[in-house]
């Protein structure tokens, strides 16, 4: 409805529609791991939606190309292209992960500090990275799209803040099912626009948000 309202082209619409698409997967991961809240729901999550998000990325990504383009100027879909990527990129990790904790509980235990601060780290050089690589078309695009982005984000967020007053989660929880919800994957919308689509103006949505994305993020910590 956003990407329907909002959008002031169909490249920018089905980049929102497809950003939404993407999970939190290891970006939402990381700041949960960052702010100390329920990590093992998160993964828990994650490893759910990494399976289910093989599906529906492609199917919710065809559904908006055929909403905001006009037949005949519809772009190629690579579905079964996407579907194998997909897969190496959401689901072989975390099955990684979770084998890794499985079978060397005791050195992934003694890690999890190391990776904390690490993980700190990666995302405030990301963040600065985002900010610097994509100014250029941030600032052209700030006025048509950035509506549409902050929107994007804060009633993510705002959604998943309720779902967890709603079920009466604790502050913990309902931090975790804020970022699950509210924080998308932008590696992975770069990653369907860019390299499967391999069209620049669907990853002006995905740009935008890398920078307004932790500004939200990390104000919503408890």
């Amino acid at each position: 409805m956003l990407a329907y309202f909002l959008a002031p082209s169909p490249e920018i619409a089905v980049g929102a529609v497809i950003l939404a698409a993407c999970p939190g997967g290891v970006t939402s991961n990381a700041y949960v791991f960052a702010v100390r809240a329920d990590v093992a729901l998160s993964v828990t999550l994650t490893a759910i939606v990494s399976f289910v998000t093989v599906l529906t990325i492609p199917l919710l990504t065809y559904g908006a190309l055929l909403l905001f383009f006009q037949e005949g100027s519809i772009p190629d879909l690579p579905v079964l292209a996407m579907f194998r990527t997909l897969a190496m990129f959401t689901v072989v990790p975390i099955s990684g992960g979770m084998i890794f904790r499985i079978f060397w509980p005791v050195l992934a235990q003694k890690m999890v500090e190391i990776v904390r601060r690490v993980a700190v780290i990666v995302l405030i050089l990301l963040i600065v990275a985002a900010a610097a690589s994509s100014y250029e078309v941030v600032m052209e695009n700030a006025l048509q799209a950035g509506v549409l982005v902050i929107a994007l984000n804060l009633l993510a967020m705002g959604m998943g803040f309720g779902l967890g007053r709603v079920f009466d989660l604790t502050t913990t929880q309902t931090v975790t099912i804020t970022y699950e919800i509210g924080v998308q994957n932008i590696s992975l919308a770069l990653l369907v626009t860019l390299t499967l689509l391999e069209d620049p103006g669907f990853a002006i949505t995905s740009f935008l948000y890398a920078v307004i994305m932790p500004i939200t993020a990390f104000s919503s910590t408890p």
